[in-house]
């Protein structure tokens, strides 16, 4: 049984696990695009919409006791694209048409919204969890094929979770990465360098009692392609980042210590046969912090990807990283992925994957020890049937483990483990 002092901590604890605790592997893309309506001459938009109904084990991500309820999620997306330029038909008996001029510009854009309904309508706490989230994202390119190139990405996502114990309440998340470019990319070539701005913004709607932040990081970045299917990169970075307002919310809350983290990395990307790809980077990072532990050592990176068949391809990857943290100075990951990619007789895609992590938080302040370490397991499945050019049905399973001994202190004891089980029936219509 929990405590209102334990509630109070969870209460903590479901904000810093919200997007930072949760392991899964991303799906393939939909297995339709559908026709697209065409908004303005060679503008064309890709709307979809789509609906699920499953069941969700362990609602408040407990350690114990879970909470099992039906779910209703509802979708919206869509993909927006400048045409690209195309040659002129040739005309039997006559010369070739002419190449089309470079675009002086191209963008595309993307995002949807995802509508969640929990079913479980005898218990208050978890009918109150329904909620919206968004993702959208944003690319655009000023002469994306002259020697020097100015590139502009931005990604706004919300996204909200319930709280790690039974409560009407949840947590609720804006994110927001901009990155802005500019590029020198002679035509004829093999080499080419840039710099690049970041800017991280992480806002948490209500009272949370966790600090925002925003991150500022200032890279550079320099790509040899060395033989058709062989690159070779660099990059450094030196980042700047803190709180977006007050360091401390509340007395007793987390503390956002600013840091500089400072990172560089060398790697390789190439195909060493056919169906056979290799893609390496070895670094070394380092990061100060104004109070509390950092971090001094290397990055590391390996990602082997093979084609099996012609519609099917598996990848295996193994990192090593340091990231900032929400609930302490910054974690390391030893991550270990494996992505699976078939397609069966041309109407039935399948994807799967495996997310194994061995995680360490260090630089905790205010909840408990200053040392954190868990063992994080995700696995995802999927399978789409495609019924025509616009319809297609959907079935999904999302299993998430997150196991540690460690013990929040803050008003109380909580123990952020939990199991988790998602299992989801639907069907999309794409135009």
């Amino acid at each position: 049984m929990r405590t209102l002092s334990s509630c109070l901590a969870g209460a903590l604890a479901s904000v810093l696990a919200l997007g930072v605790t949760q392991v899964g592997v991303a799906h393939a893309q939909e297995a339709v695009e559908g026709r697209g309506v065409e908004v303005s001459p060679g503008t064309v938009l890709h709307p979809t919409v789509g609906a699920d109904l499953g069941v969700i084990n362990n609602v408040f991500y407990e350690d114990e006791s879970p909470v099992t309820s039906g779910l209703l999620r509802l979708l919206v997306n869509f993909a927006v694209a400048s045409d690209k330029a195309k040659p002129e038909e040739p005309i039997p008996g006559e010369e070739p048409g002419n190449e089309p001029a470079p675009p002086t510009f191209e963008f595309r854009a993307s995002g949807g919204l995802r509508y969640e309904e929990y079913l479980y309508y005898d218990n208050f706490s978890t009918t109150e969890q329904r909620n919206l989230a968004l993702d959208v994202q944003g690319h655009f390119q000023v002469y994306p094929q002259g020697n020097w190139t100015f590139v502009a990405d931005d990604r706004l996502q919300r996204d909200t979770r319930p709280r790690n114990f039974e409560d009407p309440s949840s947590t609720n998340r804006i994110d927001n990465l901009l990155q802005l470019g500019m590029r020198w990319q002679p035509q004829g070539r093999s080499i080419s360098a840039g710099a690049r701005y970041e800017n991280s913004t992480m806002i948490l709607e209500g009272d949370s009692g966790v600090a925002n932040r925003m991150n500022h990081t200032l890279a550079l970045r320099s790509d040899w392609q060395w033989l058709p299917y062989t690159r070779f990169f660099g990059d450094v970075s030196v980042g700047f980042f803190g709180a977006l307002g007050e360091a401390q919310v509340q007395s007793g809350s987390l503390t956002k210590n600013s840091s500089l983290p400072i990172r560089g990395l060398v790697g390789v990307a190439t195909t060493l046969t056919e169906p056979l790809t290799l893609k390496l980077h070895l670094g070394w990072g380092y990061s100060s912090y104004s109070a509390g532990e950092g971090y001094n050592g290397p990055l590391l990176g390996a990602e082997l990807g093979y084609a099996y068949g012609p519609t099917g391809r598996i990848v295996v990857e193994y990192n090593h990283d340091y990231e900032d943290s929400i609930n302490a100075n910054y974690y390391k990951d030893h991550k270990i992925l494996a992505k699976l990619d078939q397609q069966v007789m041309e109407k039935l895609l399948l994807t799967g994957g495996l997310d194994l992590r061995l995680r360490s938080y260090r630089g905790i302040d205010g909840i408990g020890m200053p040392s954190r370490d868990d063992f994080l397991l995700g696995a995802t499945a999927r399978a789409q049937y495609v019924l025509s050019d616009r319809y297609y049905l959907s079935a999904s399973y999302l299993g998430q483990i997150d196991a540690t001994d460690y013990q929040s202190s803050f008003m109380g004891t909580d123990d952020p483990s939990y199991t988790r089980h998602e299992l989801m029936l639907g069907g999309r219509a794409a135009f």
